[in-house]
């Protein structure tokens, strides 16, 4: 990321903040000798305790000398052209979003590799790429660090969203390019049970749409928070139904299927995917019940 950093075709309009939430491995050693190697473009700073990338970004952002602050985490590689393609986008906004692809040097890591992909607008806000005016990030209070502690969700979006309730203008930028990395332990195995336990992350959207209601037009017939719940409610009702009724059991079961097979399948040969259906469908019951669980945390329907 550092080395990324420093080939940026952005001449010296630029600085970079390196934020350490208080990591308890060689971390701060090796930002010792990044920084000591930059030449003064480069600061870095740390957390008082493990506090989670909302307290990082605040204190990151608030150390910024420039009005304008772009972010990007520690899983991403910024392409050459990120901040000036970000900086040619500032003109008449507030908020700009780049475009996020997983990074292609991990595309083939397996079905339960874990890496996002962000199309230069987001109703998300995702802060692996964005800037913002640092007067608007005075203005909002920066972070609600409230949701970003032990199990981080939605401090990006809620941020975003806020800004666009406070009159924040929003601009694109298809060209500002990072890549995140595609994480993979290297087992399919232990990355499928790494996935399912990132799925419980989703019991907190209820609470990103209680807190922001305009979220509903973004979401899958507003009720829904992603598309693939609507099919995967519908095989546990067949499956549910099943011994009283098997055909109609089954029946309901074809949608899931369907969506898993044709429109979006996990990355495997073709004669493996019959058999990942069954811990693909596993995946999805635990992200729909995360859901549902943080539905009724939250009293705000999300399914």
């Amino acid at each position: 990321l550092v080395a990324a950093l420093a080939a940026q075709d952005c001449g010296d309009l630029y600085e970079v903040l390196l934020v350490d939430d208080c990591s308890t491995d060689e971390t701060g050693e090796v930002l010792a000798r990044l920084i000591g190697e930059a030449d003064g473009w480069m600061r870095a700073l740390r957390t008082p305790s493990n506090s989670g990338p909302a307290v990082a970004r605040n204190v990151g952002w608030r150390a910024a000398r420039s009005p304008w602050v772009a972010f990007t985490d520690d899983d991403c590689l910024p392409t050459p052209g990120w901040l000036a393609a970000l900086l040619a986008a500032t003109t008449g906004a507030s908020v700009v979003q780049g475009r996020t692809d997983p990074d292609p040097r991990g595309a083939s890591s397996g079905p339960y590799a874990r890496t996002i992909s962000v199309s230069a607008q987001s109703f998300k806000f995702e802060t692996c790429n964005i800037a913002y005016r640092r007067d608007l990030l005075e203005a909002l209070g920066g972070f609600d660090e409230r949701l970003g502690g032990p199990v981080p969700f939605g401090e990006d979006i809620d941020l975003g969203w806020r800004a666009v309730a406070h009159g924040a203008t929003l601009g694109a930028a298809t060209d500002a390019l990072v890549f995140h990395r595609v994480a993979t332990t290297g087992s399919v195995v232990r990355d499928w049970l790494g996935w399912i336990r990132y799925s419980q992350r989703c019991q907190f959207a209820a609470l990103t749409v209680m807190l922001h209601p305009g979220l509903r037009e973004h979401l899958h017939w507003r009720w829904f928070y992603k598309r693939y719940h609507v099919p995967t409610l519908l095989a546990l009702l067949g499956l549910a139904s099943a011994r009283r009724s098997p055909a109609f059991g089954a029946t309901l079961l074809v949608p899931w299927a369907y969506y898993r097979t044709f429109v979006e399948r996990r990355a495997v040969p073709k004669e493996w995917h019959l058999p990942m259906l069954v811990p693909a469908f596993a995946v999805d019951v635990a992200e729909v019940l995360a859901t549902v669980r943080g539905a009724v945390r939250y009293r705000t329907v999300l399914l």
